[in-house]
């Protein structure tokens, strides 16, 4: 499914940028194994992947 937009929390702005850019590409998840950060995923169906742990309010 394509992503076509993300958004990512995490300890410095390099660090969220970089992960944000990678959420394009690979899975939150994997991602997970080595960095701690919060994270949304939208998708072109509609559909809206978020972390449990992100902070922020979607209106969708």
């Amino acid at each position: 499914m394509d992503v076509i937009a993300t958004w990512a929390i995490a300890a410095d702005t390099a660090t969220a940028d970089g992960l944000a850019t990678a959420l394009f590409f690979g899975s939150a998840s994997r991602l997970k194994t080595t960095f701690d950060f919060s994270y949304v995923r939208m998708f072109a169906d509609g559909r809206v992947e978020v972390s449990e742990d992100f902070e922020g309010e979607l209106f969708i």
